[in-house]
């Protein structure tokens, strides 16, 4: 009882640890992305905005 009490009240932490981590890798991954595919990602956006379809509605 006593033990399942203990993993019962560590239980949060565990997810709030996974939580963090996993935000922090994506922020890294989504940082490295939008480096990497900053040229093709600006020129797709000059490309939908000339054919006269925008995303921002």
């Amino acid at each position: 009882m006593n033990a399942w009490r203990m993993s019962r009240n560590l239980l949060p932490l565990d997810i709030a640890i996974t939580n963090t981590a996993f935000s922090r890798v994506v922020k890294i991954t989504t940082f490295v992305l939008s480096k990497r595919y900053e040229m093709q990602a600006s020129y797709i956006d000059h490309l939908l905005n000339n054919s006269g379809f925008s995303c921002y509605t």
